[in-house]
This record gives structure tokens, sequence and C-alpha cells, in this order.
């Protein structure tokens, strides 16, 4: 019997992150609902689009659950890593989620409700880190336990987001509810093409307390 060993190969290195740490450039947010709140039981923290204090005082059960849906909502980080890791919870009634890098679509995720560990591959090694942004579904209210990145050789790195806020506010037009994913909403493309931050206020099927002289829908701009 030999007493010869092969040593096993490294294991390529692995960064966790909590979804609120700063290196993970989140937009399209107000704030955070924590982990356990009426919301949902567990999971990790949802982004909200609107305060949780403003969303504690409706009186319509339907409209705070579409207002902590997460439309609209994406992260952004630069990193040379060779994949990314994902710990999320969805709520009933979800829909795709993106993973763009450097500006074009690359992975398009489409999970039931419950908690998921998903990894997608990344163009790790190149010559320079990569700009990936994750949009996640923009139906359902989906929780971020953590990020994992593995196989980089440098630290992740926040996105910087120059361009001006855009906000955008409706019904069902604006949520886009039949959106082939949540970076090609209309209101994602525009935003895109004009390099503005969205943040998404839409709320399929009920009618926002802000009426513009268009009707239901409306846009503002801030810089």
């Amino acid at each position: 019997m030999s007493t010869d060993a092969t040593p096993a190969p490294p294991r390529p290195p692995v960064k966790r992150l909590t979804p609120d740490d700063p290196r993970l450039s989140f937009d399209g947010i107000t704030g955070w609902s924590p982990e356990g709140d009426c919301a949902g039981a567990g999971g990790g923290l949802l982004p909200l689009r609107m305060p949780l204090d403003r969303l504690d005082t409706t009186l319509s059960a339907n409209l705070a659950r579409l207002a902590r849906t997460t439309a609209g909502v994406r992260f952004a980080v630069r990193t040379d890593a060779a994949s990314i890791e994902l710990e999320v919870e969805n709520s009933p009634g979800g829909s795709p989620l993106d993973v763009r890098v450097d500006g074009l679509l690359a992975h398009r995720w489409t999970g039931g409700p419950g908690r998921h560990r998903i990894a997608f591959a990344l163009p790790g090694g190149g010559a320079r880190p990569a700009e990936v942004e994750v949009w996640l579904p923009h139906l359902s209210a989906t929780r971020i336990a953590a990020v994992s990145l593995s196989g980089h050789r440098s630290p992740p790195v926040a996105v910087d987001r120059p361009g001006a806020r855009w906000v955008v506010y409706g019904s069902s037009i604006v949520h886009c509810m039949y959106a082939a994913g949540p970076s090609e909403t209309w209101p994602a493309l525009v935003a895109a093409e004009r390099g503005w931050r969205l943040r998404n206020l839409g709320l399929a099927g009920r009618p926002t307390s802000i009426r513009s002289s268009r009707g239901r829908s409306g846009t503002r701009r801030r810089t």
C-alpha cells in the first residue's frame, strides 16, 4: 500500500458579502426591511423601494405587498471573480432575475418561491475587473441573505453611479408586469440609454396617490 499522497489543489478564494455591504452598490432603494419583519419570515434583508415607516401607515394589505416587490432594484460590483453566488428568498409571484456583465445580459434565472442558492459564471481572469450588475425580480419581494464571489484575484469594489436620479411612478404600465426580465422593462431600458439612476415606484393593479397631467403614470428627474 502506497503512503504517497497528492496534495489537494488549492480552493479558489471566496468572498462572502452581506447585502448591506457598501461594496455592493445598490440602487433603486430607500432602505432595508430587517429579517423576520411582518413582510416575511427570515431569509435575509429585503431592499425597500419605499420607506418602511410609510409602508406601515397604509390601510391596504395588497398595496403594502406590491410596494415590497423589488421592481427596479439592482446592485453592482466591480470584480475579477470567476463566479457569483446569491442566497435569496422569493415570495410567490416571482419573475426572472437578471445578471448583466459590462452592460450586456449574461444570465437570466427563473426560480419559484422559497429559498435558493444560485451561482453564475463570470468572465474571471480578464485583463481588468468586470462590472457585474444583478437585477432582482420585479414581481416578487426578494430577500438577500448573502452574495459570494469566488475565484477572485483582487478584492471587489463598489461601482460609482454618477448619473441623475430618475423616478418613475404609476400603475401596471410602470411596474411592467409582462416584461421579459427586470433589466428589460421600459424604465430600465430608458435609464440605461440615458445614463440615469432609476427608481421605480410602479404598483401594478392599484392607482397611486400621485397623479400627473398624463394620468396615473409619470416621471420625475432629479440631478
